[in-house]
């Protein structure tokens, strides 16, 4: 027994210098797509967390956004008769907006008037010629700002007739408001028609004397009140996206008094937490955002475990093969000088001798080719990691089977290397672009842009300069045009002229060439000119655009090594695609 594990430690030290390096060299690319992969997986689950905590914030700034929308609605209405509005004027229109449905969160929408002292008793009088039971509560003789409609009133009663000036919250935001013409919102409240006594807030939206003047002199003198709208912060995000819809957790305080908590599990320790900061007209909230436990059941598998095991699998293997080999080597050499010796003696037996050690040669040829095991590793490590930079590794499921399986059938034929050893791994990338004429793909594009559209009146020119050639996938690069047409149509087609042009122009200097779109009609407003790339925003009404046209267009032109932007000096509302040419 001693004698032969002292065979066994001289065979497994026997091992030739290009063996150890091939097992070196797996264990070594094992490792470093181990570590690779696992620190992919980390960053796809953070980037996942970072999305997810980023769009649930600002979906509930759109949802406060629309409330603001509402309120300015209110202030339309109010100036377009002429500063006359009875309660039942304002009841039909507050019912027309269908509050529940399009604002979702809000407790109603009402009116408060700016009254003077002197004028309260004709108010009082007036308001109660339809309304007798009509009075204000916690005024306090100074100042008054009654709330004076709100629709609905069922579950508003309380609010009703209240003076808020009564509250120095409640003021504050008010004459916040009226200096600046914005909207505003209140500091953290307890609404009068909140049983529950949840942290709300008042949100208002001045309106004045005929148009708001451009000074705080002018406003304060034309300020006749607000259309406002109480929300409560629970309502304002179980409208936005219950909690059963969302992988992470949140809460929202202002300053530092805390509005709504969902971190109630002290056993859960989040794999990811952050916190966002946001003003949000005239407050500042802050967010902090922890991954819950649906966060991680959604993540998926972590594939780096699965490279690690196969590759301590293969490098087994490989030191199996090349024990045995070694030792079949070791054997038929002894084995042909013994034939050797005896050649002397028998002829044939020294054939056969001979034959052996031409057996003993081959074996040590078999040994070098062992090489190609360390291409077929580094093969599917490379298709594996190209994997791994999937966004959805899930959809390379099946792809991941397949190299597995191939891996385990190649492991199993180099135990009988005899055979011949096969290369099976091949690299498939490939991005399917091609040189294209630059000219080419805009006219074709814009005819079947024309077809699209069916615009009797639109015009749509073409500009083109000297025809360039690019290296790009022409489907990509239509999709684009396409998206940037399709969104200069519906602009152009709101104005008078009802055009579009498009025109190239080529850098030299820079060898690129430039394609720009440009339309008739309103430019788009400097305040959200830097937000109108970011994914899922849109000044579209809800369910006529999704907010991801002009995020996918910039991606896609960036994959081709150029660039996508709205030109802030031109006239007209122009997008401008700029590309590397050929």
């Amino acid at each position: 027994m001693k004698k032969m594990r002292e065979n066994h430690k001289k065979q497994f030290l026997g091992l030739g210098l290009l063996h150890w390096i091939v097992v070196l060299a797996s264990a070594t690319l094992t490792l470093v797509a181990w570590r690779v992969s696992q620190t992919q997986y980390q960053a796809r689950i953070e980037a996942r967390f970072d999305q997810q905590a980023q769009t649930t914030v600002n979906l509930i700034e759109e949802r406060i956004r629309s409330y603001a929308d509402g309120l300015w609605a209110g202030v339309a209405f109010y100036n377009a008769n002429k500063s006359q509005i009875t309660y039942n004027e304002w009841k039909v229109f507050a019912q027309s907006l269908k509050l529940p449905e399009k604002y979702p969160g809000i407790n109603g929408l009402g009116v408060i008037f700016n009254i003077d002292p002197k004028e309260l008793p004709q108010f009082l009088k007036d308001q109660r010629s339809y309304r007798p039971n009509f009075g204000l509560h916690h005024s306090k003789d100074e100042i008054y700002y009654p709330i004076t409609y709100i629709e609905p009133e069922k579950g508003n009663e309380e609010a009703i007739g209240l003076d808020i000036s009564f509250e120095k919250n409640r003021l504050k935001a008010a004459i916040e408001a009226e200096d600046s013409g914005k909207a505003r919102m209140t500091g953290p409240i307890i609404l009068v028609q909140d049983e529950r006594q949840k942290p709300g807030f008042l949100f208002y939206a001045p309106f004045y004397e005929g148009q708001k003047d451009s000074n705080i002199e002018e406003r304060r003198e034309n300020f006749k009140g607000m259309v406002y709208a109480p929300f409560i912060v629970e309502k304002l995000v179980y409208g936005v996206l219950s909690p059963q819809e969302r992988l992470v957790d949140i809460s929202v305080s202002d300053n530092d008094i805390l509005l709504y908590n969902e971190h109630k599990d002290p056993n859960h320790t989040p794999l990811f937490q952050k916190e966002i900061s946001k003003e949000i007209y005239g407050r500042k909230w802050n967010f902090q955002i922890k991954s819950n436990k649906e966060f991680k059941k959604a993540l998926g598998s972590d594939q780096s475990s699965y490279f690690l095991l196969s590759g301590i699998v293969i490098d087994f293997l490989l030191i199996i093969l090349f024990l045995n080999l070694s030792k079949a080597q070791n054997k038929a050499v002894k084995l042909a000088r013994k034939m050797a010796e005896e050649a002397k003696i028998h002829r044939r037996s020294a054939e056969h001798a001979s034959k052996l050690a031409a057996l003993g040669e081959m074996a040590a040829g078999i040994a070098h080719e062992i090489n190609n095991p360390l291409s077929v590793i580094l093969g599917y490590s490379a298709l594996l990691s190209e994997m791994e930079k999937s966004d959805d590794l899930n959809k390379h499921s099946s792809d991941i089977k397949k190299a597995t399986n191939k891996i385990e059938s190649s492991v199993k034929r180099i135990t009988n290397i005899t055979n011949g050893l096969r290369e099976f791994a091949r690299n498939e990338s490939g991005e399917n672009r091609q040189i294209e004429s630059l000219n080419s793909i805009i006219s074709e594009t814009v005819e079947f842009a024309k077809e699209g559209f069916k615009i009797k009146d639109l015009n749509i020119t073409l500009n083109l300069g000297s025809d360039t050639k690019i290296n790009c996938n022409k489907v990509q690069i239509s999709q684009v045009l396409i998206n940037l047409l399709s969104n200069a149509q519906i602009e152009a087609q709101k104005s008078n002229e009802k055009e579009i042009e498009v025109f190239t122009k080529l850098n030299h200097k820079r060898k690129t060439t430039s394609i720009g779109i440009s339309n008739t009609g309103d430019k788009i407003p400097e305040e959200i000119q830097e937000k109108i790339f970011q994914p899922f925003f849109t000044t579209k009404k809800a369910g006529e655009g999704t907010g991801i046209g002009l995020s996918i267009s910039k991606n896609l032109v960036e994959a081709h090594g150029g660039q996508l932007y709205l030109d802030k000096e031109k006239e007209r509302t122009t997008f401008v695609i700029e590309l590397p040419v050929v």
